[in-house]
């Protein structure tokens, strides 16, 4: 794997970092991890923001500038779904594993009110003054995925709780007097409680859509929201409420919901797909218009600050402001959110990224700052990237494009190529000569730096996925499992590697630190490792389950590095020999890990533009594990693994429904989550469906309607507390 025609135009990505325990943020700001709260601090321009991964954002100056704010070690990984400051020192945030926190500082340190709940979540969280407030949400005591609401009343300040629950998952509250408030949630549900929590009464409710927030301007007008681009309005305090029509289509979800100027100006946030969608009221939530969005990923949540308007935000940390009347929205920082899929790095300072939809992006200072270089060639995705010297480089991927560069990026020029399929690595062996390679045994080679490509002799019937070179005589390759090729003539010929030993299955990414010494790791969580130039090798990692690692970077023959799907990195500092699994906080989709040996610096990309940067993590005295922010659990005691008592088979290949079998040997009813990735980790589809008691069935995943293109996909499950990844073939 690599490390490291038109006129161009530039887009230079601001700097600015978040720092946890060495890590730091270089793109998107304020990180990539999904913002699902949003709050005033102060109207001068205070605010805070909360969100996956126990990210907590603090700005005092409507962020231009912002700080990440550190967590009680204990909640450090959980997402926080809310966050609620009464007053502009005393604060309350909300999450998963029932997690409460509260500050007394204005956000600059938090406490534990109460976690510890593993299948738990508070989603939102209200308080009319510091003592009294409300949090809502889901709960069970039989199972994770049989889920009913929550409701939490705190009349100290949050010291004490008093739980009940309600047989709807509630999603949004709202405290808008001493002792009266409205929750919504699924099924349509409106409850109000007029004695402070203590009881709650049904509300007749015209929709039976999810109702994901509700807030009150003032004692009789309030408005909920919810899925189904469904706008409610009440003018008697929350007693009726009625249907108000808005300007989008019924596909549309809408999450959140605030306003300004006493309701003069409402704005709700949401998402039609994967589309932001904003829509504006100047009258109280009467009448709606809709408004556009700079940003390219859907919003989750929307407050108002002061007299300086809107902040909105959500899906991969996006974050866009508007004015006063909550229009004329922009990007509140210039981040790039297309995939990363790999780097190479030509020296100490300069470095090349590609990714999904023809990104193209350089750093010059090690990669702290990155300029997107948008080519006016029709895009398409890039895997791969590979520099020979400061001018000269070439970017492989789909539809079999080959772009190449004379003049270090400046300008970038079609290759001519005789297949069509993805190309999915690209290596120089010298100053002329490059190897490619790709799905279908794809194996070619350019003798004129990249302009022009023929196909080798030989070619494989298994998908090639990573190549390196160690020198300009030894490369290497891997891929399905008859595609293992190395070549010590600096790429004429190639020789089918045996692996004997274990069955290894499909190995994604290589690389090696020598002729003799290199590592691989795929599919089943597995690494392998050989010290005689592949001729024999064995398992170092193995055994956890249908997990996928994207890259290895082998610094020596003691320090390797590894990045998976899971948005973790595997460390080792003995050869292999003892392994232990950490990573940043977030929650994107990990796909290329480097070390830099001239700077020091460990350079991570993934999903959604993820580029994060440590310099703490590989020491001279070696691995440093403290430079990385949270703890993972090592991988024999990894969470991906299946249930003694579920059992769920995906038929392989599979049609576009995507069949499987499910077996349920519990007593109760067992509900099963599934999302469908594609390969490089984009997330297609969602789905969920319950498992009947004691039985065996076969069922479809997957909506027949939703055609899937034929390929290679990813699907993660989600049952009985546990998650699995399975991969899947599937054929039109």
């Amino acid at each position: 794997m690599s490390r490291a025609s038109g006129y161009l135009i530039v887009l230079v990505i601001l700097s600015g970092t978040v720092s946890s325990e060495g890590w730091e943020w270089r793109n998107p700001l304020p990180s990539v991890n999904n913002i699902w709260g949003l709050e005033e601090i102060d109207p001068s321009g205070s605010m805070i923001a909360v969100g996956a991964q126990g990210s907590i954002f603090l700005t005092d100056d409507n962020w231009n500038s912002f700080t990440r704010i550190e967590v009680p070690e204990k909640v450090e990984g959980i997402d926080f779904k809310e966050v609620d400051f009464p007053t502009s020192t005393v604060g309350y945030v909300c999450g998963q594993s029932g997690c409460l926190l509260k500050s007394g500082d204005g956000g600059l340190s938090w406490k534990i009110l109460r976690t510890g709940e593993s299948h738990n979540t508070f989603i939102d969280i209200d308080f009319d003054n510091s003592l009294f407030g409300i949090s809502v949400g889901c709960f069970n005591d039989l199972s994770p995925f049989d889920e009913y609401g929550m409701i939490a009343c705190t009349y100290d300040g949050g010291s004490n709780w008093q739980i009940s629950d309600y047989k709807y998952v509630l999603y949004g509250v709202d405290v808008f007097s001493s002792t009266k408030a409205v929750a919504v949630g699924g099924n349509g549900t409106i409850i109000m409680t007029e004695n402070g929590g203590s009881d709650w009464t049904e509300i007749s409710c015209p929709s039976s859509q999810t109702l994901m927030n509700v807030v009150f301007i003032d004692s009789h007008i309030g408005l909920a929201v919810g899925f189904g681009n469904t706008v409610l309005r009440t003018a008697d305090g929350g007693y009726t409420w009625s249907e108000i029509i808005t300007p989008v289509p019924t596909t549309v979800r809408l999450y959140d919901i605030d306003f300004s100027d006493g309701g003069s100006n409402c704005v709700v946030v949401g998402y039609n797909n994967s589309d932001p969608v904003l829509i504006v009221s100047h009258d109280a939530g009467l009448t709606w218009s809709v408004l556009n969005s700079d940003t390219p990923k859907f919003l989750l949540a929307v407050s108002h600050c002061g007299s300086l308007g809107f902040t909105a935000a959500g899906c991969w940390g996006a974050m866009t402001g508007s004015n006063q009347q909550g229009e004329n929205w922009e990007s509140l920082f210039q981040s790039f959110y297309s995939f990363i899929l790999n780097c190479d790095f030509v020296s100490e300072s300069i470095g090349f990224c590609v990714g999904n939809d023809g990104l193209i992006a350089e750093t010059a200072n090690g990669g702290i700052d990155w300029t997107v270089i948008e080519v006016e060639i029709d895009p398409v995705d890039l895997t791969d990237v590979s520099f020979c010297d400061n001018l000269n480089g070439i970017a492989v991927g789909d539809e079999g494009r080959v772009l190449y560069t004379i003049d270090g990026g400046n300008s970038w020029h079609v290759g001519i190529t005789p297949v069509s399929c993805t190309l999915k690595g690209v290596e120089f062996v010298n100053s002329t000569m490059a190897v490619a390679i790709g799905e279908q045994g794809t194996l070619l080679k350019s003798e004129d730096g990249g302009i022009t490509w023929q196909w080798y002799e030989k070619k494989l019937s298994g998908n090639l996925n990573d190549i390196c070179f160690v020198d300009q005589l030894n490369g290497f390759i891997c891929g399905d499992t008859d595609a293992f090729l190395k070549t010590i003539d600096g790429g004429n010929t190639w020789t089918s590697i045996p692996r004997t030993g274990a069955g290894y299955g499909t190995m994604s990414c290589i690389d090696f630190t020598d002729s003799d010494y290199g590592m691989c790791a795929g599919w089943g969580a597995k690494i392998i490792k050989t010290t005689d130039g592949g001729e024999s090798w064995e398992m170092v990692i193995g055994g956890a389950g249908a997990f996928l690692w994207n890259d290895i970077d082998v610094v020596d023959r003691n320090i390797a590095l590894a990045s998976s799907v899971r948005g973790s990195v595997a460390y080792t500092e003995t050869g292999g020999a003892e392994w232990s699994s950490v990573g940043p906080q977030t929650n994107a989709s990990l796909f290329a890990v480097y070390y830099n040996a001239g700077s020091g610096n460990t350079i991570a990309f993934g999903a959604a533009g993820a580029i994060l940067t440590n310099d703490d993590l590989i020491t001279e005295s070696g691995l440093d594990p403290d430079g990385w922010a949270v703890d993972h659990p090592v991988l024999d005691e990894s969470p991906y693994h299946t249930s003694s008592r579920i059992s769920v088979n995906v038929t392989n290949p599979a049609c576009s429904n995507v069949m499987a079998s499910i077996t349920n040997s519990t007593s109760i009813s067992q509900r099963i989550s599934c999302s469908l990735y594609s390969i490089d980790g984009r997330l297609i589809m969602e789905n969920s469906m319950d498992a009947a008691a004691g039985v065996s069935s076969s069922v479809s995943l997957f909506d027949a309607n939703l055609l899937i293109p034929s390929g290679f996909y990813v699907i993660v499950l989600r049952y009985d507390g546990m998650e699995e990844v399975q991969k899947v073939i599937v054929l039109e």
